[in-house]
């Protein structure tokens, strides 16, 4: 018999700064509580190894104990880094994956039969899927359309129906689904992609791919975070970029299910497995994204409290 065993991590987390040059004081200590599932001590222990190797590389130090079938993570931080991007860093599994982009018509033509689908349970307002994302007035051949934050409730809503689901499930091999782009901080518009996967909703690469990741700057100086893969995801990635430079389309990266970004291919498939994630990053969201990705995957993470207080 399987026997389900729960990890609880507990996490007052440890992150202390020595000196005014590598950053503000800290401010405040966070404390969360955290629940995994795994079935057996040694997905336990392998879980754990790599949650000490990610946290491990910002001043965390975790320490493991066992109650019954219980786990208990703890680790305690005090930071002056703000609530929301401990939990982020916290929660960040890891995941990522790589999408087809369909084409700009193909796109545009599966919106408006969406459209239709929504106009006929609301004949008050004309156009009320189309009406609320907008394009470029020159755009590339797969496209991002842009929503604004207001309007994310309702296009998610949208594209969860039953009926637009069916829709994108275009033949017996391939479907579309949308992924939100990431947030920009003091933009009012999120990017919105329409991308291609199997009828299991598999990404064209997907799974172990990374064998090293680090944080560095793109070709106009901004952060970047730099990938190398493995031999087997190396012969994919030059599969995959044949295709994009073939077809003229673009190739998603997701992480956690964000589209970070969705570049094309210009000069012929890229040998050697290596790639570049490029978006709107400061240095220290590249440094910790490239911490979560040469980490690897880890399970699924429920976060069951969150707190934080002001240090005396």
């Amino acid at each position: 018999m399987k026997i389900l065993r729960k990890a609880l991590l507990v996490l007052p987390l440890l992150w202390t700064l020595v000196s005014c040059d590598r950053g503000p004081k800290p401010d405040k200590l966070i404390t969360a509580n955290l629940q995994i599932d795994v079935s057996s001590q040694a997905e336990m222990e392998q879980a754990f190894d790599m949650l000490k190797e990610k946290f491990g590389k910002f001043g965390m130090k975790p320490e493991l104990t066992q109650i019954g079938d219980t786990y208990q993570c703890n680790f305690s931080l005090e930071t002056a880094a703000q609530p929301d991007k401990i939990k982020g860093l916290l929660l960040s599994q890891g995941v990522l994956e790589f999408y087809k982009t369909d084409s700009a018509d193909n796109v545009l033509y599966t919106v408006s039969l969406i459209d239709e689908l929504v106009a006929a349970e609301d004949s008050l307002t004309e156009h009320p899927f189309i009406s609320v994302l907008s394009m470029e007035s020159s755009y590339s051949n797969s496209i991002p359309f842009y929503v604004k934050l207001s309007d994310t409730a309702y296009v998610n809503s949208v594209v969860n129906r039953q009926d637009v689901k069916r829709l994108l499930s275009k033949d017996a091999k391939n479907s579309m689904k949308f992924l939100w782009g990431k947030p920009e901080t003091g933009n009012p518009n999120i990017s919105l992609y329409a991308v291609l996967c199997g009828r299991n909703g598999k990404a064209a690469m997907q799974g172990s791919i990374i064998k090293s990741a680090q944080q560095t700057y793109n070709a106009i100086g901004r952060p970047s975070v730099n990938l190398r893969m493995n031999e087997k995801a190396s012969v994919e990635w030059e599969e995959l970029t044949d295709w994009a430079y073939k077809t003229g389309q673009q190739i998603a990266i997701v992480v956690d299910g964000v589209v970070y970004s969705a570049p094309g291919v210009l000069s012929g498939p890229i040998h050697g497995g290596r790639s570049e994630i490029s978006a709107n990053f400061t240095v220290e969201e590249a440094q910790e994204l490239a911490v979560a990705l040469e980490t690897g995957m880890i399970p699924k993470i429920e976060l069951l409290t969150f707190t934080f207080q002001p240090l005396q």
